[in-house]
């Protein structure tokens, strides 16, 4: 009888055990429930991740980009006037993208410079640009000797590029000659001007830099323009052999060019502009979304819209970034690649 109380016992226990283990282990369905919550919360976490990274990168552009206006603003409190685009007119051998670009007389779309910045706020070249620079510099016992520093430049003079318009080099040379990267420096040789470069020393006070570029990677290398205009850009860490002595290009988080817009002037005279052009007929410039009372009208763009807002119209400069997807739709304002979107634009009047 004992024996059989203790049989039944320990088979009780068996059962009971076998019962317990049974309870902790997973079903089929419930492993995959499980495995499906997971992927779903790590697909969250990433998309939250991703927002705030991409949020971050858009920060830093824009904290960059309003440093670019407040140095513009200095600029133009020193000298009058806000610095002339700069861009290819003849080739890159001769202009390096940075010669002076007429003001357009009917259409602003395209009126834009890659080089602007890093020459008038940095001051990247050598004194056979603009009159300072490490460039040819000569006997430490001349007066050049003290051109050593590379950032900084003499004025640019009442033209507002270092004579490039007021003085070309030739007299004989018509006007619209005038501007190019090479007629640069009021004191150069007038002798073979294309071969012989400004051995000329230019005293007086150095400016800038206007910016203060706490990063490296915030500047590009130029090295050509593609078919459609776009800049072929070079980084530093690349390990091209003549990076240093490339026109520069201020770019963004995402190594893209801040592009520099400017409302044209009337003739050669920077301060004046020209009240019949705006930068609110510039496709890329104006907002994805209008506020109420910010709305104005411009010219068509490739769908026929026309609105604009009155911030760009009365504006006399602008920067403009891609943003995070490196594209944007110069022919139409709200593009159905949606493009346009993240473009962070910034103003200056």
């Amino acid at each position: 009888m004992l024996q059989t109380a203790r049989h039944a016992k320990q088979h009780t226990n068996a059962s009971a055990n076998a019962l317990g283990n049974a309870r902790t282990a997973f079903t089929l369905v419930e492993l995959l429930v499980t495995i499906g919550i997971i992927v779903l919360l790590l697909g969250v976490l990433s998309a939250v991740v991703g927002v705030g990274t991409r949020r971050a990168q858009m920060a830093s552009t824009t904290f960059l980009m309003n440093s670019i206006s407040q140095g513009i603003e200095t600029f133009r409190g020193d000298h009058g006037y806000v610095p002339p685009v700069l861009g290819l007119r003849d080739s890159f051998v001769n202009g390096q993208g940075r010669d002076v670009l007429p003001p357009p007389a009917v259409a602003v779309q395209n009126y834009k410079s890659f080089t602007t910045l890093a020459d008038f706020l940095l001051g990247y070249g050598s004194r056979l640009e603009d009159g300072y620079g490490g460039v040819g510099v000569p006997a430490a016992n001349s007066p050049g000797s003290r051109e050593t520093p590379g950032l900084g430049f003499r004025s640019p003079t009442s033209d507002g590029c270092w004579g490039a318009i007021d003085n070309p080099w030739l007299a004989t040379l018509p006007a619209s000659a005038r501007g190019y990267f090479r007629y640069r420096n009021p004191l150069r040789l007038a002798t073979n001007p294309a071969a012989s470069g400004n051995t000329a020393i230019i005293e007086g006070r150095v400016y800038g830099p206007y910016l203060d570029l706490k990063d490296e990677s915030s500047l590009a290398g130029l090295a050509g323009y593609n078919a459609d205009g776009s800049p072929i850009l070079v980084m530093q860490d690349q390990g091209v052999a003549n990076f240093d002595a490339m026109p520069k290009v201020i770019v963004d988080y995402w190594g893209q060019p801040i592009t520099f817009y400017r409302r044209p002037y009337l003739g050669t005279d920077l301060k004046t502009p020209n009240l019949q052009l705006n930068l609110g007929d510039v496709f890329c410039l104006r907002p994805w979304e209008f506020r109420a009372t910010e709305t104005a009208v411009g010219i068509a763009d490739g769908v026929g819209d026309s609105s604009t807002s009155a911030g760009l119209v009365g504006a006399t400069f602008a920067l403009f970034s891609a943003g995070p997807d490196k594209r944007f739709n110069a022919l139409i304002r709200a593009d159905s690649d949606q493009f346009n979107v993240d473009n962070l634009v910034e103003t200056g009047r």
